[in-house]
């Protein structure tokens, strides 16, 4: 470590008169007022220790001046200036080394050549105990100076009823046990007659002749605990709290309130490694730092340094801060990258599942903060089809989060076998969610028609909105089930959405007779959407019941003729062709459902809805038909399948023209 070094004195005025290092005029300006003699003579000491940065160049300046009686001029001094700079700071433990480089020239050197060389001090010397302070100072006296230098911004002075070297030593001690940036601002002297000024403020402790200050005067010896805490340090021999300053606070804006508060969280943690509670260790650091140090910006270098995970010594220690850490309503007081926390977690996952999501589970029981939601989301990603088991078996609520934030969760296996309520639950979780983008809603739809699910109307509504191929995928998965039965909500859904129904049957080449049956059973053959489309989509069903003798045709049948009523082409006469007499048949013998009479009549004006007989009703509507589409009645047999009926129905197109 450099040091550099002056050395002031008499020639023709206090003067510069030898230096290691050329400064800027500011602080040359300001060494030169404050290394003349102080007027220290009423104490009757020979020397004093001065001590102040040097901002512009950012070194400390400590000097050493001594009253050169052997100069014939009175008044003269000798002053020896040591530079350390701001960086080297946290490189010592200890001052006393450099206290001990001080050397009062000697009259008859004239050279002074021992001043302009740089000084460079071993890196240990340091490391060894600070002063041993034997000062006969009253405990009470110590702390109440303490309490002023702490809690205020003000001058604190002492008048000399102590030994004047021993508060010299207090004075080095207070200096030193200061967070770094503290001490680079601070500035002490232990001997002037009157106050003394450093840029235009009173230094900030002092030795003076005059009794503004005095720290005998009696008090309470009742002190707040920082007080006992700083007190306890200062008059140590251990360099470790000297060291945690050092490792620390150099990132803390100079403030005395930081300092009280760096010296109760170290009690803290001294107090947590003596206990061994490190629960409660835990929770106290977290409270005391976001308490001390509220913004992320402050003392990011305690706060990693406390919370990192070799801190915290075993697995269970660190889980428990995690889970702290991602609960605390004070989370913005820490920086999620300077503690680490994703990777942290994410190392348990890799060490222990169990765990891992036994720690995620804890976390989302509590008050959740936006650190906690933002690892949870980057956890969810991490989560593949061996963890779903233990996930869905132990840890449900987990679960249903990891689904709210990563829904194509759901879609690993086809074979999970969850309750129905659990079916729901996860379903209404995806349904909800803003992105559906990396979502099999295909796959989700089969559980929910496999299963037999019975969903929310809510739930069909947001189905409706994030899948717009849902119809297209129900009648896909109808389609492709023989024998199976559909519930009467996705009915419903389907009578809804004739359009879509169609859309599907144009894409289709060959559609299963249960699922032609679904189709008409839902959709109204005299819509505006059926008879927009035309009658060319419905001829495979016509061409399928041919000669089909399942009881179910007949909803086929009676869709397919009140469907060609509407139209006069030749695809319409083969609907009745293939249709009509099986209609015809089932009403003679009053076995036609009503609601398929309604359907077959509807197209028929009113005065023929009075009429009883429904036979009449049907023979009059075909004699209608022939006679608006122009349609040879020769043709009628191929309809009617029997002479007799063939020839009324003529008869009737005759007069009914």
């Amino acid at each position: 470590m450099e040091l550099q070094q002056l050395i002031y004195g008499y020639n023709n005025g206090h003067s510069l008169l030898q230096s290691s290092i050329e400064l800027p005029p500011e602080d040359k300006s300001l060494l030169l007022e404050l290394t003349d003699w102080s007027g220290v003579n009423e104490f009757n000491t020979p020397t004093y220790i001065t001590g102040f940065p040097l901002v512009k160049s950012s070194f400390y300046a400590f000097i050493r001046t001594w009253y050169a009686e052997e100069m014939p001029r009175p008044g003269c001094a000798w002053s020896h200036v040591l530079l350390i700079h701001k960086q080297c700071f946290t490189e010592l433990t200890n001052v006393e080394p450099i206290m001990g480089l001080f050397l009062k020239p000697l009259l008859q050197d004239k050279s002074l050549a021992a001043y302009n060389k740089t000084i460079i001090l071993d890196n240990n010397a340091g490391d060894k105990p600070f002063y041993s302070l034997r000062f006969e100072i009253n405990e009470s006296i110590i702390k109440r100076l303490i309490f002023n230098l702490y809690s205020t911004n003000a001058p604190v002075y002492i008048t000399p009823k102590q030994d004047i070297k021993s508060i010299e030593q207090l004075f080095l001690k207070l200096w030193w046990i200061q967070p770094v940036n503290d001490r680079f601002l601070f500035s002490f002297c232990s001997g002037a007659s009157s106050p003394r000024k450093y840029l235009n403020k009173e230094i900030r402790l002092q030795i003076v002749a005059k009794e503004s200050f005095n720290p005998n005067n009696e008090g309470t010896n009742t002190f707040e605990p920082w007080v006992n805490i700083i007190y306890k340090e200062l008059i140590s021999n251990n360099i470790n709290y000297i060291k945690y300053l050092n490792n620390v606070s150099d990132d803390i804006i100079q403030k005395n309130l930081k300092a009280v508060s760096l010296a109760q969280i170290y009690e803290l943690i001294n107090d947590g490694v003596l206990n061994g509670n490190s629960e409660y260790f835990v929770i106290n650091l977290i409270d005391c730092l976001s308490k001390f140090f509220p913004e992320k910006t402050e003392a990011k270098k305690l706060k990693k340094a406390l919370l990192s995970h070799n801190v915290l010594v075993s697995l269970k220690e660190e889980e428990f801060f995690l889970q702290k850490i991602l609960n605390t309503g004070h989370y913005s007081s820490f920086d999620i990258d300077d503690l680490q926390l994703v990777n942290r977690v994410i190392e348990i996952y890799h060490s222990n599942r169990a765990d891992f999501f036994e720690l995620l589970n804890n976390i989302i029981k509590d008050n959740i903060n936006e650190f906690g939601v933002s690892i949870l989301t980057k956890c969810s990603q991490l989560v593949n089809e061996n963890d779903v088991a233990l996930l869905t078996n132990d840890y449900w609520p987990l679960f249903t989060v990891f689904v709210r934030m990563r829904p194509s969760i759901i879609t690993f296996n086809e074979n999970w076998t969850f309750t129905d309520s659990q079916y729901l639950e996860i379903i209404n979780l995806i349904l909800s969610n803003d992105n559906t983008t990396h979502v099999d809603l295909k796959f989700i739809l089969k559980i929910i028609l496999d299963k037999q699910l019975s969903l929310l109307p809510k739930m069909i509504e947001a189905l409706q909105k994030v899948e717009p191929k849902y119809i297209s995928f129900l009648l896909d998965w109808y389609d492709s089930k023989p024998h199976c039965e559909i519930d009467y909500q996705w009915i419903e859904v389907l009578s809804n959405n004739p359009d879509k129904i169609l859309d599907w049957i144009e894409s289709k080449n060959i559609i299963n007779f249960q699922t032609m049956v679904l189709i008409v059973k839902t959709v109204n053959p005299n819509s505006h959407n059926v008879i927009r489309r035309g009658t060319e989509i419905w001829m495979p069903f016509s061409s399928f019941i041919v000669n089909n003798n399942f009881k179910e045709s007949l909803y086929i049948h009676a869709f397919l003729t009140s469907l060609a009523f509407k139209f006069n082409d030749l695809n319409a006469f083969i609907l009745l062709k293939n249709s009509f007499i099986i209609v015809y048949n089932e009403m003679a013998n009053s076995t036609l459902d009503y609601k398929l009479i309604s359907m077959v009549f509807e197209h028929i004006k009113s005065s023929y809805w009075h009429e009883w007989d429904k036979c009449k009703k049907l023979r009059n509507a075909l004699a209608d038909k022939f006679n608006e589409a122009s349609w040879d009645t020769s043709s009628l047999i191929e309809i009617v399948k029997k002479e007799s009926l063939a020839k009324e129905i003529s008869l009737l197109c005759k007069k009914r023209k």
